[in-house]
């Protein structure tokens, strides 16, 4: 009877155990040919998180990603951050001209905006 107690607490424990964490099989995007080569795809990117016009974004020295839904929590701004999601590249911020020539804010016209949806904080 004791050996067998024992060793249904054995396995009770062992289901109890914490496993580690899981390793992300995504593809890690840190240069803009890379991304342009992943546009479509749900990728990893990791910089600094910084609040901007557009929205929140990730940048590193050779590439920025807008997340423009979500918002990074404040206490994360300014520090590393690691988000995952699918890239696209979008017209929609571009700054249009009016009838009388006057330039809306935006973009710059024809530079299409490298975005992640959705943005995932990891």
């Amino acid at each position: 009877m004791i050996a067998r107690l024992a060793l249904l607490s054995a396995v009770a424990l062992a289901g109890c155990a914490s496993s580690p964490p899981a390793v992300s099989t995504l593809p890690v995007v840190s240069t803009p040919s890379e991304a342009r080569a992943a546009v479509g795809r749900v990728v990893r990117v990791s910089g600094t998180a910084v609040r901007a016009k557009l929205g929140d974004a990730v940048d590193s020295p050779n590439l920025s990603v807008t997340c423009p839904d979500q918002r990074f929590p404040d206490d994360r701004l300014g520090g590393p951050i690691v988000v995952e999601g699918r890239l696209e590249l979008t017209g929609e911020y571009a700054a249009t001209v009016g009838p009388r020539g006057e330039v809306s804010q935006g973009t710059e016209a024809g530079v299409p905006v490298l975005v992640m949806r959705p943005c995932t904080v990891r």
